[in-house]
This record gives C-alpha cells, structure tokens and sequence, in this order.
C-alpha cells in the first residue's frame, strides 16, 4: 500500500482522484482550504484530512509536522492539483 498525497482534493478533480486511489486500496491523505469538504470527502472514502493552504509556507509546515507524525515518514505519490492564482 502507498501513500497518497492530494491537494485540493476536497471537491472536483482532486476528489476524483483521491476516490481512485482509495478505491485500489491506497493510504490516502486529502488536503486543502475548506475543512467541512474534506471531511465529507474522507468520510465517504476513507482518507486521512487535514486543512492545508498550500499557498502558506507555515500551513504546510504544520501538514508536514502532522503528516510526519500521524501518517508516516513516507509518500509515495503527491498529486499537486491545488488551484492558485499567482
């Protein structure tokens, strides 16, 4: 089993995504901006949640912290489908 990383992954695209990874059976882990989504979105497959702005160097030094200390040491895929505007 891998770990899977997903930004964005709460709604559209990167929820689609984080769903085909769960459904093979992978270890995956959803972030983004809106924690009310990802809950659902977890909830409904089976993945790991954290709020994140990735924007924010200090948000995902936080999600690293925790992803370190609540996930594991280890991804094997990170999917950076985060949307942005400059």
């Amino acid at each position: 089993m891998r770990t899977i990383v997903v930004t964005g992954g709460g709604t559209g695209i990167g929820r689609a995504i984080a769903d085909a990874f769960a459904a093979d059976g992978e270890k995956v882990v959803i972030i983004g901006r809106r924690a009310a989504l990802l809950e659902r979105a977890a909830a409904e497959t089976g993945a790991a949640w954290l709020t994140c702005d990735v924007s924010d160097p200090g948000a995902v030094m936080d999600f690293t912290n925790w992803l370190l200390r609540e996930i594991g040491p280890t991804v094997d895929v990170i999917v950076n489908n985060a949307g942005g505007t400059g």
